[in-house]
């Protein structure tokens, strides 16, 4: 899912994810960190992460919850 985003200043339209649009606003906000556990569904969240210069991505492995995390 995209969104286009048009800058006032320049007058170009750039398109930009929804998760890098939100991973954009929590660094704005000062949030440096996220945690969680990657799976398939994860992924673009992991990516857009990483790919922030603002922002870490920290997995985490539970592997005594691991059963309770697939049912």
């Amino acid at each position: 899912m995209t969104k286009q985003v048009r800058y006032a200043e320049s007058g170009s339209v750039n398109a930009v994810t929804v998760v890098d649009y939100i991973v954009k606003r929590l660094a704005a906000e000062g949030i440096s960190h996220c945690f969680g556990v990657a799976g398939d569904y994860l992924f673009p969240i992991c990516d857009a992460v990483d790919s922030s210069a603002k922002m870490k991505w920290i997995g985490c492995a539970c592997f005594r919850t691991r059963p309770a995390l697939t049912a």
